[in-house]
């Protein structure tokens, strides 16, 4: 993606913002405090309701959005 990114010279990022987000700020904090000792495992889930954003229910049909891998429980 980088080389492609460089040839088309357009700007290119991951969009992962929840890391900014202040429950993982203070979280990473926590970890690199080591206020409760060394982390040895951490297994996290992220509860989410379906996205209602996009249009015309692109998000879901994986010919246009490429195919995002979604799990609903």
């Amino acid at each position: 993606m980088i080389k492609e990114t460089k040839k088309a010279k357009v700007k290119f990022m991951i969009g992962m913002v929840l890391r900014f987000w202040p429950e993982y700020v203070e979280f990473k904090r926590m970890v690199d405090s080591d206020i409760y000792g060394k982390l040895a495992t951490l297994a996290c889930t992220r509860l989410s309701s379906r996205p209602i954003f996009g249009w015309d229910g692109w998000y879901f049909d994986p010919k246009r959005s490429g195919g995002v891998a979604l799990i609903f429980i």
